[in-house]
Protein backbone atom coordinates (compact mmCIF):
# COMPACT_ATOMS: atom_id res chain seq x y z
CA UNK A 1 0.00 0.00 0.00
CA UNK A 2 1.71 3.04 -0.94
CA UNK A 3 -0.28 6.55 0.19
CA UNK A 4 -3.82 4.92 -0.31
CA UNK A 5 -2.92 3.20 -3.18
CA UNK A 6 -2.56 -0.14 -3.90
CA UNK A 7 -0.35 -1.08 -6.20
CA UNK A 8 0.38 -4.92 -7.15
CA UNK A 9 3.26 -6.12 -9.69
CA UNK A 10 2.80 -9.50 -10.51
CA UNK A 11 7.03 -10.13 -11.02
CA UNK A 12 6.33 -13.69 -10.63
CA UNK A 13 4.23 -16.36 -12.28
CA UNK A 14 1.97 -17.11 -9.04
CA UNK A 15 1.59 -13.52 -8.97
CA UNK A 16 0.28 -13.13 -11.79
CA UNK A 17 -2.37 -15.75 -11.58
CA UNK A 18 -2.90 -14.16 -7.86
CA UNK A 19 -3.93 -10.99 -9.80
CA UNK A 20 -5.75 -13.05 -12.54
CA UNK A 21 -7.91 -14.98 -9.61
CA UNK A 22 -8.46 -11.96 -7.92
CA UNK A 23 -9.60 -10.08 -11.00
CA UNK A 24 -11.96 -12.70 -12.00
CA UNK A 25 -13.45 -12.68 -7.74
CA UNK A 26 -14.29 -9.08 -8.27
CA UNK A 27 -15.97 -9.65 -11.60
CA UNK A 28 -17.83 -12.64 -10.12
CA UNK A 29 -19.06 -10.61 -6.44
CA UNK A 30 -20.16 -7.59 -9.25
CA UNK A 31 -17.69 -5.42 -7.23
CA UNK A 32 -15.63 -3.01 -9.41
CA UNK A 33 -12.03 -1.22 -7.83
CA UNK A 34 -14.02 1.71 -6.73
CA UNK A 35 -15.67 -1.11 -4.43
CA UNK A 36 -12.56 -2.05 -3.32
CA UNK A 37 -10.87 1.01 -2.42
CA UNK A 38 -13.99 2.05 -0.04
CA UNK A 39 -13.71 -0.98 1.46
CA UNK A 40 -9.79 -0.99 1.54
CA UNK A 41 -8.96 2.08 4.59
CA UNK A 42 -11.44 -0.43 6.87
CA UNK A 43 -9.53 -3.33 6.47
CA UNK A 44 -6.10 -1.38 6.92
CA UNK A 45 -7.14 0.19 10.02
CA UNK A 46 -8.94 -3.35 11.84
CA UNK A 47 -6.02 -5.10 10.74
CA UNK A 48 -3.54 -2.37 12.42
CA UNK A 49 -5.56 -2.58 15.42
CA UNK A 50 -5.12 -6.02 15.55
CA UNK A 51 -1.66 -6.04 14.98
CA UNK A 52 -0.10 -2.97 17.34
CA UNK A 53 -0.73 -1.69 20.03
CA UNK A 54 -2.93 2.10 20.93
CA UNK A 55 0.04 3.29 22.12
CA UNK A 56 2.07 2.47 18.68
CA UNK A 57 -0.77 3.40 16.32
CA UNK A 58 -0.83 7.21 18.26
CA UNK A 59 3.11 7.23 17.74
CA UNK A 60 2.36 6.52 14.07
CA UNK A 61 -0.36 8.90 13.37
CA UNK A 62 2.10 11.41 15.27
CA UNK A 63 4.82 10.55 12.83
CA UNK A 64 2.63 10.81 9.87
CA UNK A 65 1.44 14.07 10.59
CA UNK A 66 4.73 15.54 11.13
CA UNK A 67 5.81 13.49 7.95
CA UNK A 68 3.16 15.53 6.10
CA UNK A 69 2.90 18.56 7.39
CA UNK A 70 7.19 18.79 6.28
CA UNK A 71 6.13 17.58 3.15
CA UNK A 72 3.21 20.40 2.77
CA UNK A 73 5.66 22.55 3.74
CA UNK A 74 8.32 22.08 1.35
CA UNK A 75 5.76 21.89 -1.26
CA UNK A 76 4.80 25.43 -0.08
CA UNK A 77 8.40 26.71 -0.18
CA UNK A 78 9.08 25.37 -3.61
CA UNK A 79 5.70 27.06 -4.85
CA UNK A 80 6.92 30.13 -3.24
CA UNK A 81 10.42 30.10 -5.07
CA UNK A 82 8.86 29.43 -8.54
CA UNK A 83 6.73 32.10 -8.36
CA UNK A 84 10.08 34.36 -7.50
CA UNK A 85 11.98 33.13 -10.14
CA UNK A 86 8.86 33.92 -12.52
CA UNK A 87 8.88 37.74 -11.40
CA UNK A 88 12.90 38.03 -12.32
Amino acid sequence: MVDNAVLLIPQADHLARLQRHAIVALADAHLSADDLLEWLPGARAALMQDAYSPEFLEQLQHMREALYAETEAGAAQIDQSDGAAGTR
